[in-house]
């Protein structure tokens, strides 16, 4: 046998001491009422024969003797006493002196003068037992001397006790009645008063057992959540820990994308490929929709009426679809699920679920902040690294423009004499001279060097820089007729697209200088013939770009992020200063120059340049010169 509750054992113990009670109650008030009856027709019998014998005997009757006076007072007063049976006077001595009957006369009772005392009293079992056979109600009534005050004489008078028993019966069963009554009240007032404080008790015992079971609930999936800050890895953790810790098998998170709105799927566990794809084709119209509409808690929803899945096997039930918050706002879904004939949801607390989603959304919050934040992080690496590099590009560029414009000044005197005296010499050579073809190599070859050097010269000064409004697309066409000969002898193909209008504020001999050398560049890339495209265009935000486009060989890959240092060149016999300087007059009118190639497939220049004066822009990149 188990042990009992305290419910029972409370019911057991209060009905024991109730019926004790009750018990107790009823044989008391039972003896109380049947010693009152007794002695309310004791005094009144009593009163009676009192009153009675003193009214008789203060008469003056003359007596022969004081029995005769009693049996003249019995004879008159006595006999008519309704119910009467007997009557006995006894004396002092306890011998009876006259009785009704005659049999009982001159008898005696030893101690009943010793059990009478000094007051008249009433009784349902016979004190003279062995003259009384039947049960009666027998009165004893004392007679005191007048001198002593003591008693002299009992007057003992026996009556039928049969309505007097019957009312003692009636006053018991009503005591009896009226006890079990109050019991029985007082047993349902304490049982009423304990069930309900026993009621309140287990509700608190069970709500202290559900926050506990919540509580530890809460701090499983608490500690899932924090166990990663990758997205993809906390998503999953979050789902495993709150299936774990509700008990569940089944369920997944669907994450709201914030340009479109729609949800996506993000982790799931335990669901089957079919119901999964059943369930992903109606998300908008499942309860993950609405739930995402609404960002209200739904629990134990029928998944199976939803179009897609009644072909699928077996009906689902989302024991919980709890949105995914974080500051107020929706970030995904979580759906509980289960198959609804055996759903058996250990925790159905509405609060208990709030706090999982936030606890979750926050989760997920902090790891896309932190995928910004490193994002932002990676960003603002490459920055400082690529301005690292260029300002490391400039002190070199600034270091070898100042070792080149020494040298260049260190070699061109010497270069002006060998040019100058081999035009001399040549001079006075005849044509037919046989040191004259020898002289003329010397000239080349020392042209060539003067070229060099103030190509060098040209890189290291810096130029002057006087700007004036011009039109980008005359400058282009500028470029292309001091060019067009060698369009025509490799058999390029040029073509233009020009904008109405590209007026720039600019350097027009510099940003000459550069544009020539893209285009010499390209032709230069088109050994075997080819298209050349120009074009201009306004994004009409105050910038003017360039296009220059080739057919020709292209360069390599790993070559293109390098094709603006100094001294590297694709080209046979090329110094690799070329491009060096373009990027600095794009560079120092506020512009910027970027290049695509791909090889076989010809190189394409952007060059984007500020429509307005570029003063701003001159001033900020004014270091980036030389």
């Amino acid at each position: 046998m188990g042990r009992l509750n305290p419910l029972s054992k409370f019911s057991l113990l209060s009905l024991f001491f109730v019926l004790i009670l009750i018990i107790s109650l009823s044989l008391t008030g039972s003896y109380l009422f049947k010693e009152v009856i007794l002695y309310r027709e004791g005094k009144v019998t009593a009163d009676f024969v009192t009153t009675a014998f003193n009214t008789h005997f203060s008469l003056s009757r003359p007596f022969s003797s004081r029995e005769d006076g009693f049996k003249d007072f019995a004879t008159h007063n006595l006999l008519n006493v309704p119910g009467l049976k007997n009557v006995r006077i006894y004396n002092s001595d306890g011998y009876i002196l006259w009785s009704n009957d005659p049999k009982l006369i001159g008898k005696r009772s030893r101690d009943l003068f010793s059990r009478i005392g000094n007051r008249a009293r009433a009784s349902l079992v016979s004190l003279d037992t062995p003259y009384s056979q039947e049960p009666s109600l027998n009165i004893y009534i004392p007679i005191f001397d007048k001198v002593s005050s003591d008693p002299a004489e009992i007057i003992a008078i026996s009556k039928d006790p049969s309505d007097l028993i019957k009312i003692i019966r009636e006053g018991h069963i009503i005591i009896w009645i009226v006890s079990f009554i109050g019991g029985l009240f007082l047993y349902l007032s304490l049982f009423s008063v304990f069930y309900k404080a026993y009621r309140m008790e287990k509700r608190m015992t069970e709500g202290i057992v559900r926050l506990n079971k919540e509580l530890t609930a809460f701090n499983k999936i608490a500690v899932g959540v924090s166990k990663s800050i990758e997205l993809e890895t906390l998503l999953k953790d979050a789902l495993e820990s709150t299936l774990e810790a509700l008990n569940m098998e089944a369920g997944w998170i669907l994450l709201v994308d914030e340009e479109s709105g729609s949800l996506r799927l993000a982790a799931h566990k335990g669901i089957s490929e079919d119901m999964l794809k059943a369930l992903k084709e109606n998300i908008k119209e499942g309860i993950a929709g609405q739930v995402a509409k609404t960002g209200r808690l739904v629990m134990r929803a029928e998944l199976s009426d939803y179009p897609g899945l009644r072909e699928v096997e077996g009906d689902i039930e989302s024991c919980a679809s709890i949105p995914l918050k974080a500051m107020g706002k929706i970030l995904g879904v979580m759906e509980i699920m289960c198959p609804s004939c055996a759903c058996k949801f250990p925790l159905e607390s509405p609060e208990l679920f709030s706090a999982i989603g936030h606890q979750i959304g926050a989760a997920i919050s902090k790891s896309l902040l932190y995928k910004e934040v490193m994002t932002l992080k990676e960003d603002l690496e490459r920055m400082v690294e690529e301005k690292t590099r260029q300002v490391i590009q400039m002190e070199k560029l600034s270091t070898l423009g100042e070792l080149m414009g020494a040298i260049a000044h260190q070699l061109n005197n010497p270069l002006v004499g060998v040019v100058n005296f081999s035009q001399y010499i040549l001079g006075k050579l005849e044509k037919d001279h046989p040191l004259r073809e020898d002289m003329e190599t010397i000239l080349q070859a020392g042209t060539e060097c003067k070229e060099i050097i103030e190509r060098l010269l040209a890189f290291s000064r810096q130029a002057s820089f006087e700007r004036s409004r011009a039109d980008l697309n005359n400058l282009l066409d500028e470029c292309l007729r001091l060019t067009e000969r060698q369009f025509d002898l490799k058999g390029i193909r040029l073509e233009r697209d020009y904008a109405p209008s590209a007026q720039v504020s600019l350097d027009v001999t510099l940003m000459r200088q550069a544009l020539l050398n893209i285009i010499i560049n390209a032709i230069q890339a088109m050994e075997e013939g080819g298209r050349l495209s120009i074009a201009t265009r306004t994004d009409g935000v105050g910038w003017v770009e360039v296009e220059i486009a080739d057919t020709g060989k292209g360069i390599d890959e790993g070559a293109v992020s390098k094709i603006f240092d100094p001294f590297f060149t694709t080209k046979k016999g090329g110094l690799g200063l070329g491009l060096t300087v373009v990027r600095d007059i794009i560079h120092r009118h506020g512009g910027e120059i970027k290049v695509r190639s791909k090889k076989g497939e010809g190189t394409t220049f952007t060059i984007r340049l500020p429509a307005g004066s570029g003063k701003d822009h001159e001033e900020t990149n004014g270091s980036d010169s030389r």
